[in-house]
């Protein structure tokens, strides 16, 4: 299985967790947002995943070391000032593990 981080939890990023939430293929197991509403916050809560991260500093830290190059190419191109390679860098996959 997948597991995937996903940044921003408006109305599509949440859309996508609901899409997928029944997928044997790929799960979002975490996320950040700019904005966290109560909204936002019950939206994750009632997920049985999705780990809300404090903010996109928060994400990139988690220690999982399945997400390293991942979290790597989001860093570099967060340096470089390409916002959206940022984004599509975070994205975290890997094979499930049992932690």
């Amino acid at each position: 299985m997948i597991r995937a981080a996903i940044v921003g939890l408006g109305w599509w990023g949440e859309t996508l967790v609901e899409a997928v939430q029944d997928s044997p293929e790929i799960r979002f197991v975490a996320g950040a947002t700019r904005t966290v509403s109560p909204e936002v916050k019950t939206f994750a809560a009632n997920q049985t995943s999705l780990n809300l991260a404090e903010n996109y500093d928060a994400l990139l830290a988690d220690s999982d070391d399945r997400c390293r190059r991942a979290r790597d190419a989001a860093l570099a191109a967060r340096a470089a000032g390409d916002g959206r390679a940022a984004a599509a860098g975070s994205t975290c996959s890997a094979r499930s593990r049992s932690r």
